[in-house]
């Protein structure tokens, strides 16, 4: 197992512990195996700093959902940059 998949089980693993209902796991499970791995270390640095980040970042993602299934391409460029805010 190289360097880049530890940080996806790493985060895969904290998802795991949280308190989270089934479903936001199973989005965070699907969403850490898509995603490029300096996105996961963003994540992984930002969960790691308060737990409680992960309330947000569950809500962006499902923001982005909604976006995406509206084809609400505004939303979606804004959901984008409020979570790249958050992640600096």
């Amino acid at each position: 197992m190289n360097i880049e998949n530890n940080v996806k089980e790493d985060l895969k693993k904290i998802i795991d512990e949280m308190n989270l209902e089934l479903e936001q796991k199973i989005m965070w499970h699907h969403f850490i195996e898509v995603s490029r791995d300096k996105d996961i270390q963003l994540i992984l640095e930002a969960v790691q700093e308060d737990p409680k980040n992960i309330d947000v970042l569950s809500k962006n993602m499902q923001d982005k959902v909604r976006a995406l299934l509206e084809q609400d391409e505004d939303k979606l460029n804004k959901v984008i940059s409020e979570e790249e805010e958050f992640l600096k």
